[in-house]
């Protein structure tokens, strides 16, 4: 098993990087959000380190080793926690992680799956999957350096119009940031720092909307002792209502039967 690489750069590819490890030269898929943060350091000849996830492609015919690089142990771990996912293989993974760990992370332990779903290759049942599993287990990773992804042209003045308009509402800066960053993932094509700032109430709205995993056991637990406690005495109140409404109806046959007795004079 392949855990680190390290050599020089030969070329940088769409998905990935070729290394040259002393004349042999490997191919190390890389995580795009990952890809992104490591710019200005992949130009060819360059020194790099990477650690490695190493598995085997399993296809009709043949299985073929694939490396999948990270810059540090943390990044690697979440990939690991990520592909215990049901029906979220290295493949998905390796795609799926277009947005930098620490957005995911968060919008796991939030239960954000309108984030979730907007990575490649995850729709909304995966999503949903993806927050029963690693619901809170995932805190840590949210606390990653976040790579941010760079504003397109034009887009840095809105990022700062809205920057200062949420400062100015008592939001830390760092929180800000991270806030516009994620509803500019979300809506790239945003012209006008009005948009920013409403698709940001948008993603905060939706965060809070629901209930976690842990609320939704928690209500179950409370449902289940309610069950346990307050249905068998339920029941025997109703025994005791029928048993009386029977007693009742009885005493009134007799009293009925008593008088049919005394007009026939037979009593």
């Amino acid at each position: 098993m392949i855990s680190q690489i390290a050599g020089k750069v030969v070329q940088r590819r769409l998905q990935g990087l070729l290394i040259d490890v002393q004349g042999l030269c490997y191919e190390v898929f890389i995580p795009a959000a990952i890809l992104q943060s490591l710019d200005g350091q992949t130009s060819p000849h360059a020194e790099i380190r990477l650690y490695t996830f190493h598995y085997h492609q399993i296809e009709p015919s043949r299985a073929t080793p694939v490396l999948i690089g990270f810059t540090n142990e943390v990044e690697q771990e979440f990939f690991e926690q990520f592909i215990t996912v049901s029906g979220v293989g290295p493949k998905a993974a390796l795609r799926a992680i277009s947005k930098p760990i620490p957005h995911i992370a968060r919008a796991i332990d939030q239960g954000d799956v309108e984030f979730l779903k907007s990575l490649p290759g995850i729709g909304t049942q995966r999503a949903k999957e993806i927050v029963a599993k690693l619901q809170g287990k995932v805190g840590k990773f949210g606390l990653l350096p976040d790579h941010e992804i760079p504003l397109a042209p034009g887009k840095e003045d809105v990022a700062q119009e809205a920057l200062a308009i949420l400062t100015q509402l008592q939001y830390k800066p760092a929180e800000a940031k991270t806030m516009i960053q994620m509803a500019l993932e979300r809506i790239p094509a945003v012209a006008t720092a009005e948009e920013l700032l409403n698709e940001v109430y948008r993603q905060r709205s939706s965060a809070r909307r629901g209930f976690t995993l842990i609320e939704l056991l928690m209500a179950v637990i409370v449902i289940g002792l309610l069950m346990t406690f307050a249905v068998p005495n339920y029941r025997r109140r109703i025994e005791r209502a029928r048993g009386a409404e029977a007693y009742g109806t009885a005493a009134i046959e007799m009293q009925l039967d008593t008088g049919e007795i005394r007009q026939s004079g037979d009593y």
